[in-house]
């Protein structure tokens, strides 16, 4: 469960960095006083950026909810078991 706890910091910084992202991209668009015209490369880096967390953000969430999941599934399981040996040993 390490690996799904580092996953969940990932997904929770790459979170916080897609309105950072954004109010950059909104920033490099809109007219500046020392600028003439809108910086349209640093918005199609700052984009590029975006698209990246998010990408990451939606790897680490599922890989995250399948560990997740798997490690539920497992102790399910093996709490099952010894349930279901306790009840053998109880009723001989």
């Amino acid at each position: 469960l390490l690996v799904a706890a580092v996953l969940r910091v990932v997904a929770s910084a790459s979170v916080v960095g897609v309105p950072l992202a954004m109010n950059e991209i909104l920033a490099a668009l809109s007219p500046a006083p020392g600028r003439s015209a809108p910086d349209f490369a640093a918005s199609y880096a700052w984009c590029a950026l975006l698209c990246g967390l998010l990408l990451v953000r939606a790897f680490a969430d599922n890989y995250y909810y399948f560990l997740t999941g798997r490690a539920g599934w497992r102790t399910k399981a093996a709490l099952s078991q010894v349930v279901f040996d306790k009840a053998l040993v109880l009723s001989n």
